[in-house]
């Protein structure tokens, strides 16, 4: 089953509006006016949301919606991630949070996602990562931290992201990489660091990453 209310000027919903569609797989709700998104607990079986283009800037628990493989929160006003935002959500595959104001990622924000093969995180406000920002990420394909705040990329950030095939860092303000900032990137083949400004770089940044067929 799927519902489409997507495109109106919907700016809350009422506590009980999800009562009795307990086989909702799909729920697309883009390009409204919500400012907040608190009541899952009669969407069990929901497996694709889609919030782009809202007004939401805080991000309640989504435990209940443990069946999700899609959620897309692009385009809002999201300032700040929970600790336990996406605790629970071990079924996820894609997660988009393009073009939101975040300025930082919690630890372990992603650990419980152990399928997640695609994580957009571009367009925000981010200034620093590290290596447990990404921890529990064992399937990650695909990572877009493109047009952030990032200056430099810390030795060992992505440490454990062994699958990951293609990365965008394009358009930060990344001035240098440390030398072993792309360890564990044994599988990457795209590499994306233009609109950088990057002043020097070790001669063995790309040694972790021999199978590079795009930078």
């Amino acid at each position: 089953m799927k519902r489409d209310i997507s495109e109106n000027k919907l700016v809350t919903l009422p506590p009980t509006v999800w009562t009795g569609l307990t086989s909702l797989k799909s729920l697309q709700l883009s390009r409204n006016d919500l400012n907040a998104w608190e009541d899952f607990e009669g969407l069990r079986s929901l497996e694709e949301l889609d919030l782009t283009g809202n007004s939401i800037r805080k991000l309640e628990s989504l435990r209940a919606l443990w069946k999700l493989t899609s959620l897309k929160l692009s385009e809002n006003l999201l300032e700040h991630l929970q600790s336990n935002s996406f605790q629970g959500l071990s079924s996820l595959l894609t997660l988009s949070l393009h073009q939101n104001k975040i300025a930082d990622l919690p630890p372990r924000v992603f650990s419980d996602m152990v399928h997640l093969t695609f994580l957009d995180i571009s367009n925000n406000n981010i200034e620093d990562i590290g290596e447990e920002n990404f921890r529990g990420l064992v399937a990650l394909s695909e990572l877009n931290l493109a047009r952030n705040s990032l200056s430099t990329i810390h030795n060992g950030t992505f440490r454990d992201l062994n699958t990951l095939d293609r990365l965008s860092l394009h358009g930060n303000n990344l001035e240098s990489l440390d030398p072993q900032a792309f360890e564990g990137l044994s599988n990457l083949t795209w590499l994306l660091l233009g609109n950088n400004i990057l002043q020097e770089m070790s001669p063995l940044t790309f040694h972790p990453v021999p199978h590079l067929t795009r930078l």
